[in-house]
């Protein structure tokens, strides 16, 4: 079995707009995708709405293509940022109306941005806490001051692999602490602030 070779002939034939080659993708992807969209929208109607527009957005691309790169690689990509997308907009709109109804205050934009902006902060700060001293120190250089893992493995004397590693582990907590707390709109959008 040689896939990306198969995809290769496929993609070919798509970008010379063949309908019969766009088909054959979408029947072998087209289940896979969905389930991973699933994975983090958790409604299946939602989740076919966003696999069909990934598809739509292929065909529409089709002349831009590469037939020598991996497609899955590039149909996963373009679900996950179509995803992300979806749970940004919804996961800020789904804030600015909890306070809006709460308040119950005729307020201007930019203020209700605001406070969604600040009650996004509180979030990870608080998840942020909950990390080690030394998870603390090295994930605030690097997330927030911007410095490499290079750069912090010197400031700190220590290895890039182990800043990489605490780093990685970081994250992890940080999923861990938020995946108790929040839905997984709301740990999906601020992980994807910290990863960013």
């Amino acid at each position: 079995m040689k896939p990306i070779y198969e995809d290769n002939e496929l993609i070919i034939d798509l970008i010379n707009d063949n309908e019969e080659a766009f088909c054959s993708l979408y029947a072998k992807y087209r289940r896979r995708i969905f389930h991973f969209i699933l994975t983090f929208i958790k409604s299946p109607d939602i989740a076919e709405d966003i696999c069909q527009d990934v598809f739509t957005l292929i065909w529409k691309n089709r002349k831009f293509l590469d037939p020598n790169a991996s497609f899955q690689s590039y149909l996963y990509t373009i679900s996950r940022n179509r995803t992300l997308n979806f749970i940004r907009d919804n996961t800020q709109k789904q804030m600015l109306d909890d306070i809006i109804l709460a308040e119950a205050v005729d307020s201007g934009e930019d203020i209700f941005e605001q406070i969604a902006a600040d009650e996004l902060d509180n979030i990870l700060q608080q998840a942020i806490n909950s990390l080690t001293d030394r998870q603390k120190k090295i994930f605030t250089l690097s997330r927030k001051q911007g410095l490499s893992h290079q750069e912090i493995a010197k400031a700190l004397g220590l290895s890039p692999n182990t800043v990489n590693e605490h780093i990685t582990n970081a994250l992890r907590s940080i999923q861990n602490h938020l995946s108790k707390h929040y839905n997984v709109y709301t740990v999906f959008f601020l992980l994807s602030q910290l990863n960013s």
